[in-house]
């Protein structure tokens, strides 16, 4: 259970009192701003009482296999899924609908990028030997002058 110490800031009568943060039960927070309330975040899993304790609706699980206990959220929907569903892609975890999609897209551009990869080292290659036939020539003529 997540447990917050709150202290009293020192207030000046002159002015309203700032935020605070109030344990509202074992599963919420509220905070108030002057005593109004700004905000309630609640954590972990929140049933209706009547859900019985073995009831999968108390755990947090995978979209995909309800039966299982999600482990990992898609970095690009947010979904929550389980190690089968899960894929790593250039560090991120995906669901599988999410990483087929971003593995199409990268495909792409690594595909374009290999295409001027090839054509940037076709280039190199003709440039050295477009060079090597320069200095060639020039040998040649060095040669022929009686240098």
């Amino acid at each position: 259970p997540r447990q917050f110490l709150l202290q009293a800031a020192p207030t000046d009568d002159r002015r309203r009192p700032g935020f605070s943060m109030l344990d509202v039960d074992d599963k919420s927070v509220k905070i108030t701003d002057g005593g109004q309330p700004v905000f309630v975040y609640n954590y972990g899993a929140i049933t209706a009482s009547a859900v019985p304790q073995n009831d999968l609706r108390r755990s947090r699980s995978c979209y995909v296999h309800p039966d299982r206990e999600a482990t990992k959220g898609c970095w690009r929907c947010q979904q929550l899924i389980c190690d089968e569903c899960s894929t790593v892609l250039f560090g991120e975890t995906y669901c599988k609908q999410c990483a087929l999609e971003v593995s199409k897209i990268t495909t792409n551009q690594a595909g374009s990028n290999v295409f001027n990869r090839q054509i940037n080292s076709r280039w190199l290659i003709i440039s050295i030997i477009i060079i090597t036939i320069i200095i060639t020539a020039v040998e040649i003529f060095i040669m022929t002058r009686g240098g």
